[in-house]
């Protein structure tokens, strides 16, 4: 429960810019699964585990990069955006594990995930460090201008355009994150993660 509860938590973490700023992100359940199969395959091929967990929360910046971009330069609505980001990034799982499981992954990159204390450890200093970036942060006041009212934000100065999209990046390297500890908890990546979250 401790190590489920902690995983969840870091998806969450990486959520709250994105709220903060007046938008949500439905994408996430398939951030964490893609990455995690990404991960696990490139593992499984002979990649290095620090490489693989670098490729992993590299994918999710992109798919957050990417969600960001459409949403603050298309002026699309977030729901829409990450709702179809969701179906394709589930879509692409399953398509580069073939509806499988991708197992026998190195047991030092599994210890990540199977260590409960471990994973509460690396969720408190995730939760300590969005607190900070939140709190004490010129970025984190600009989350808060823009999710109160974007207009105005943009006439004092904050690059709202810039805010947004970086929370939909934070939202997936911490869904990213999560992917790792949660791959390394169930010692396989899953394609079919995202139905699960």
């Amino acid at each position: 429960v401790l190590r489920q509860i902690s995983i969840n938590a870091v998806i969450a973490l990486g959520m709250t810019p994105v709220l903060l700023t007046g938008g949500i992100d439905l994408s996430v359940g398939s951030v964490v699964a893609a990455a995690g199969c990404t991960a696990a395959i490139l593992m499984v091929n002979g990649m290095p585990i620090w490489l693989g967990i670098a490729a992993g929360i590299g994918f999710g910046a992109l798919v957050g990069l990417i969600n960001g971009t459409i949403i603050a330069r298309a002026g699309l609505p977030p729901f829409i955006v990450t709702l179809t980001s969701m179906m394709f990034f589930s879509g692409l799982a399953i398509a580069l594990t073939q509806s499988r499981n991708i197992g026998a992954l190195p047991a030092a990159f599994n210890a990540l995930g199977g260590n409960a204390w471990l994973t509460l450890a690396i969720a408190i200093v995730a939760g300590a460090g969005v607190h900070v970036m939140l709190a004490r942060s010129l970025w984190g006041r600009w989350l808060y201008a823009v999710g109160h009212n974007p207009r105005v934000a943009r006439v004092s100065g904050v690059p709202v355009p810039g805010v947004v999209i970086g929370a939909y990046v934070a939202s997936g390297v911490l869904a990213a994150a999560a992917s790792v500890l949660y791959t390394g908890q169930a010692e396989s990546g899953s394609p079919v993660l995202a139905q699960r979250l």
